[in-house]
């Protein structure tokens, strides 16, 4: 993997932490998390629509039609994961949060790739259970500031 894309990555990893905080910290100082949501939405909507002006594919229409419908619900999943965030942070932190979160996509891609969900098939092996193992025991240290079942 070429390094440019794995800071590329990393870059993205923070901007995902900044973009829910931000969005968090909104619902928060107006006391509307679902509102902050959709003006958050707004102005991203509007920011694609000007991306997709630039990048104009004339074909993008006739392409779409053949993508099964189901997969269009990405944009209501992110619309959900935003406003979940909004009321997620404040209660539990956004280390908190960012961890799970990374935890919950870590298992959910593990199982996608060992299904070939979205992608190619790439079986679970001890390895990488191991590699979730750790994970999780770690999401937990970092979530609960200490060993849970070695505290009073």
């Amino acid at each position: 993997m070429q390094l440019v894309f794995v800071f590329g990555a990393i870059g993205i990893g923070f901007l995902i932490t900044l973009h829910i905080s931000m969005n968090a910290h909104v619902g928060l100082m107006t006391q509307n998390a679902h509102m902050a949501n959709a003006m958050f939405w707004l102005i991203g909507s509007l920011s694609a629509v000007i991306f997709s002006i630039v990048n104009w594919d004339q074909n993008f229409v006739k392409q779409v039609m053949e993508v099964p419908k189901w997969l269009l619900l990405a944009g209501a999943m992110g619309a959900f994961i935003a406003i979940a965030s909004n009321i997620l942070i404040p209660k539990v932190g956004i280390y908190e949060i960012t961890i799970l979160y990374i935890l919950g996509q870590l298992l959910s891609s593990m199982a996608f790739s060992h299904f070939g969900w979205f992608t190619v098939q790439n079986p679970v092996n001890w390895v990488k259970l191991c590699g979730a193992a750790l994970a999780l025991t770690g999401a937990v240290f970092i979530t609960y500031g200490k060993v849970p079942f070695l505290s009073d």
